[in-house]
Order: structure tokens, then sequence, then C-alpha cells
């Protein structure tokens, strides 16, 4: 699968976030796993998630959220595991405010600062773009 990586950290990375994610990410919202204070309830089905994404493209600076890519390095080559998704909510302009959410199910991306490093890089997102 092709990544659009939009920026990079050490162990993490922020990408266009894409309907083939979904695949992945379906399984959590169903057996509740890592999706605490969302509003993602079961049952949730690979269609709701691919027609989420779909229509973030039509929320462009209202809601913007990135896949977060977890660094798998194996010798030379970088390969990334999508982990789960952070996003800006409701931005609001000239104010500069909005909300924000996360959702990390894979247990592998719920260790080693993998969150806060993929929340430093959207706030870089914010302030900077």
């Amino acid at each position: 699968m092709q990544h659009y990586i939009c920026y990079e950290g050490v162990r993490t990375s922020l990408a266009l976030m894409q309907e083939e994610y979904m695949k992945a990410y379906i399984q959590w919202p169903n057996k509740r796993i890592g999706i605490d204070g969302t509003l993602q309830r079961p049952p949730y089905s690979l269609a709701m998630g691919q027609e989420w994404v779909r229509a973030l493209d039509s929320k462009k600076g209202q809601d913007e959220v990135f896949a977060i890519l977890l660094h798998d390095d194996t010798g030379k080559e970088r390969r990334y595991r999508y982990v789960g998704h952070t996003g800006l909510h409701r931005i609001h302009f000239p104010d500069a405010w909005a909300s924000t959410g996360s959702v990390i199910g894979d247990p592998k991306g719920r260790e080693g600062g993998t969150g806060t490093e993929a929340k430093l890089l959207l706030q870089k997102h914010a302030f900077k773009v």
C-alpha cells in the first residue's frame, strides 16, 4: 500500500487518511478497543469507515484527520503500520481554535510515546499550516 506521509517523526508519521486503513480500523470500534471517549459505537462496518474517509475531502479546513503510522524499520527499508488516527475538528477561523481527538487501536501503537509524538506532529500542522 502506498502511504502519503505528511509529517515524519522519530517513530511515528502522520499521513493522508485513506479508505484502505479502515480495514484495520473497523475491528477497534466493534471490539471497543482504544476508542474510549469517542462517538464510535458497534456495529461499525467497513462501508461506514470508507464513507467517513471520503467525506473528509469536503471538510478540508473544518475537520483535518491524519493516519498515525508507526515506523517498522527493517534494515535499510522503512515500513509503516497504521495504528490509528488523529485530527483537528470543528476548526474555527479566524479565532484559531479547534477540538482534537485520537484513536489508537493497535496495541503496538499504545507504547513508546506513539500517541505523544503523533499529537506533537498534529500541533505542528495546527500552528504552522
